[in-house]
């Protein structure tokens, strides 16, 4: 920035009359950035409309298709067995179904993993007659049932037996009396054991707490578990297994999965889950078993595991046994006996769930429902009138052309409640009288009268069905236009012929037809859908699309707008040039007058 001290000579206040030519000189400015200003508001103008007939468009898009439009309610007598729902193409009838049976997945599910004489969780030390527990070895984790508890013994002097009974007083408390045992046998080693049914026992786990030596102390290791973990490496457990782990993969349904000793089970399932063998492996914590369920059913699911040469993957985990085959549900649809192999199968436009097998025939109830389709033309008409309604008042605003846009300096001597009041005037009107808003208006309401050739039907134009335009009223410009729906008419013109009010809106002529032939049996959503088309493309090429640049040269405002911005930057150049012109003027006229004074005073002294 240039620093600039001007007037010491002459004493002129030669900012003030710089700043005044300039503001002369910067009028032609002012007036190319109100223009751009104006063109800016009226792009943002119509693409406010153009974001309107877009959401119009996206609402005609379902009306075009009776089968998107047609919107039908289907009813089971026993949701509970048979649940239904219905798309657009369904018909209006009833039906009965039999389920005699379900689909189901082929199965199979594997022996008990850790041989039973493998159970147990035992001290690998044993207990001293004389136990000092004080605070830096009074804990130890304990997950029992998929619960973890930090267990805490008092602090004292114990012997085995007195040990013994202060672990399993904590565990009653933290798990429950009766849940867990404490062994103690004639080696004075610790055990603890979950109380249950053999073959549904919880699994029971003894981990370090952070520095305390709890556990050592009562002779368990680190991580030590009842009977198989599925989280630990394969390696760590071979206490718990028939055998140890031997080759690198076996096969799921002809899928080859790889492992290795490191490897915990949960892992090894996670990849046979997210694999293309098409099943869902899982392991079953109480049964202490691996299940495998093919995520397909009906008689062709399938379940193969097999070991590949030298491994014995599917031996110790015992996944080699036979698999329960998946079956096809029966089912029997208005008397005819029919398989499917899932339970969820769609026919005639109706989707059936099957949840459980009937003892007789259960009624399917397929109706129009009219109450959706009521709401869906009722939001085609909110679309439709908030469109016509934003072009009535952008075609009927008054025009202030006393109201320019303000420039900054303007804005700055004024408060901002009448700034805003200013503005709001510059900006009414821009699209007043519009030729564009003046086509699009006129064939939206063509539409309002329009009848459809060809659909068979009495309901074959709007008013017919209970839609029509509002009334002119004196003062009411920007309501004209609007539809108003009598809603108890739109009723019954559903209740009466439903596929005829479809028709109204979604016909589709031959299209073999000749186009003047063709085009009076299009529907109503296809002649509005293709004029909002037009139309949006029409505003697009003078004002673009919502969210687009404002100097894109390709529309025609932006064009100008592109044009005005090259000018605005040629003009801020020749005004920094003139301002420059002017100071340097103006200073060399004060060092004159300075020079000037100078002399005179020497003169002065000369002369006494």
């Amino acid at each position: 920035m240039v620093m600039r001290i001007p007037g010491l000579g002459s004493g002129m206040d030669i900012e003030s009359m710089v700043k005044g030519l300039m503001n002369a000189e910067r009028i032609p400015l002012d007036r190319i950035n109100q223009k751009k200003q104006l063109l800016t508001w009226k792009t943002d103008q119509y693409r406010e409309i153009n974001a309107k007939m877009a959401a119009l468009r996206s609402a005609m898009n379902d009306f075009r298709y009776g089968s998107l439009f047609s919107l039908m309610k289907a009813t089971s007598a026993d949701p509970a067995k048979v649940a239904v729902s219905a798309s657009g193409t369904a018909n209006p009838v009833n039906h009965s179904m039999i389920v005699d049976s379900l689909a189901s997945a082929a199965r199979l599910v594997g022996g008990q993993i850790t041989p039973t004489a493998q159970y147990g969780l035992m001290a690998g030390t044993a207990l001293s007659t004389s136990t000092v527990i004080d605070a830096s070895n009074n804990q130890l984790n304990v997950t029992f049932d998929g619960t973890s508890r930090t267990i805490t013994l008092a602090l004292q002097t114990y012997n085995e037996a007195s040990l013994q009974a202060e672990l399993q007083t904590q565990l009653n408390q933290t798990f429950g009396n009766g849940r867990l045992t404490v062994g103690l046998d004639a080696g004075n080693q610790l055990s603890i054991t979950p109380n249950g049914v053999e073959g549904s026992l919880s699994q029971v786990k003894v981990t370090a707490v952070a520095a305390n030596g709890g556990l050592v102390a009562l002779g368990f290791q680190d991580q030590q578990t009842y009977k198989f973990d599925p989280n630990q490496g394969l390696d760590t457990q071979s206490n718990k297994l028939s055998a140890t782990l031997t080759g690198t993969s076996f096969t799921v349904n002809g899928v080859t999965i790889t492992y290795n000793a490191t490897d915990s089970l949960q892992s090894i399932i996670n990849r046979v889950n997210s694999s293309a063998a098409g099943v869902n492996m899982s392991y079953d914590p109480l049964a202490d078993k691996l299940v495998v369920t093919s995520k397909s059913t009906g008689s062709t699911s399938q379940v193969i595991v097999t070991d590949e040469t030298g491994g014995n993957f599917s031996t110790i985990f015992n996944v080699s046994g036979s698999v329960t085959p998946g079956t096809d549900a029966k089912v029997t649809i208005d008397g005819v006996t029919t398989y499917r192999n899932t339970n969820q199968f769609t026919l005639d436009g109706v989707t059936y769930t099957l949840n459980g097998t009937t003892t007789g025939p259960i009624s399917i109830g397929i109706t129009t429902d009219i109450d959706a389709t009521v709401a869906k033309i009722k939001d085609f008409v909110t679309k439709y009138n908030d469109l016509v309604g934003l072009m009535n008042t952008r075609y009927n605003e008054q025009k202030y052309r006393d109201f320019a846009p303000l420039t900054d300096e303007q804005k700055s001597a004024m408060k901002d409640n009448d700034i805003a009041n200013w503005q709001a005037k510059a900006q009414s009107g821009l699209l007043s009288r519009d030729s564009q808003l003046a086509a699009i208006r006129s064939d939206l309401r063509s539409l309002t009268t329009r009848q459809v050739q060809n659909t068979q039907s009495s309901y074959n134009a709007l008013y017919q069905i209970g839609i029509t335009t509002a009334p002119y009223s004196a003062g009411q410009q920007n309501e004209a236009g609007k539809l108003v729906i009598d809603e108890g008419k739109l009723r019954k013109a559903l209740s009466d012929d439903s596929t005829g009010v479809i028709k109204l809106f979604s016909n589709q002529p031959d299209p073999t037809l000749p186009a003047a032939t063709a085009e009076p049996q299009k529907g109503l959503a296809q002649v509005l859908f293709e004029k909002l088309d037009t139309g949006i493309t029409n505003l697009s090429k003078v004002a673009g699309r919502s969210g687009g640049g404002y100097l894109d040269p390709s529309t025609s405002i932006g064009n100008q707008l592109k044009k005005m911005e090259d000018q605005i930057l040629q003009m801020n150049d020749r005004l920094i040039r003139k301002e420059n012109y002017y100071y340097n003027q103006f200073t060399a006229m004060d060092q004159a007058i300075q020079k000037g004074n100078s002399q005179m005073s020497w003169l002065s002294s000369q002369l006494g």
